[in-house]
């Protein structure tokens, strides 16, 4: 079973999450998946991709990173490849076993 909860500011989303997770038995994930990122996308500071977390993308606003090891994210915005980031480490985790994810746009 994967639970999503999607959420805004002020919603109580965490608080939920964290309760459905401990009642049901289930991982959680929310802000630590920050980590993981960072973990997976070595070419940008974990600052700049703190910076994108659930930010609305400018494109008046942004840095594109080039000359990254990982080729795959030349060219991209922080928030372009913190999206692809999560897209990778949601679907691992949730390959894994149950769990419930919070924001990070684990919803869509």
């Amino acid at each position: 079973m994967i639970i999503c909860i999607g959420r805004e500011f002020g919603s109580g989303g965490h608080e939920i999450g964290r309760k459905v997770a401990e009642k049901l038995g289930l991982e959680l994930y929310d802000r630590d998946l920050i980590d993981r990122a960072a973990e997976k996308i070595v070419a940008m500071p974990k600052d700049v991709l703190e910076k994108a977390d659930e930010k609305k993308h400018n494109p008046w606003l942004h840095e594109v990173w080039y000359d990254v090891p990982n080729q795959e994210l030349n060219g991209m915005t922080a928030n372009e490849a913190l999206h692809l980031a999560y897209n990778s480490i949601i679907r691992e985790l949730a390959e894994k076993g149950d769990c419930v994810f919070v924001g990070r746009c684990a919803d869509y």
